[in-house]
């Protein structure tokens, strides 16, 4: 059984490559959920977190109505119209996560120069301008999701992450 770093590690290199398996998706859920916790018990990057569980959202409801990994030929059967409603559903609550008040929430968590939150949302920001179509921008999003997974999850004591 890989560490949850190990599978995010293979969750990024399987969004570069544009091909994400419903073992993917769930690692990110469970990760997330775990962040939630973690934040609703410390206080910590509440909104953040909520607005990282909203953004992962359409991603899980989408691995549900497919049957296999999510790609490219995925997301050209889907109606533009869909395509577009899932990034909007993905890209708004991204949205506030790189909003300058959380940036500064952040940064109170993981304050390291330079902070790789902020490497994460910049990476983001210029991923979402350079792309013209909502199928490309489904993977800015899910780069995003699993950018910030990977950046808060180390700084989450064990015993933070563990306690019921």
């Amino acid at each position: 059984m890989p560490t949850d770093e190990e599978g995010l590690k293979e969750v990024s290199t399987a969004v570069r490559q544009k091909v994400l398996e419903p073992e993917h998706i769930r690692l990110l859920g469970d990760l997330v959920s775990e962040i939630r916790a973690v934040a609703r018990r410390t206080g910590r990057l509440k909104a953040a977190t909520r607005d990282l569980e909203r953004a992962l959202g359409p991603l899980t409801e989408l691995a549900e109505n497919v049957d296999g990994p999510i790609d490219a030929d995925v997301l050209e059967k889907l109606p533009e119209k869909s395509v577009t409603r899932l990034d909007d559903r993905m890209r708004k609550p991204l949205d506030r996560i790189s909003a300058p008040r959380t940036r500064a929430a952040i940064s109170d968590v993981a304050p390291t120069p330079p902070d790789p939150a902020f490497a994460c949302m910049s990476q983001y920001e210029a991923c979402v301008r350079r792309t013209r179509s909502a199928s490309s921008r489904f993977w800015c999003n899910v780069s995003m999701i699993v950018c910030l997974v990977r950046t808060v999850l180390p700084y989450l004591t064990t015993a933070e992450r563990r306690t019921p």
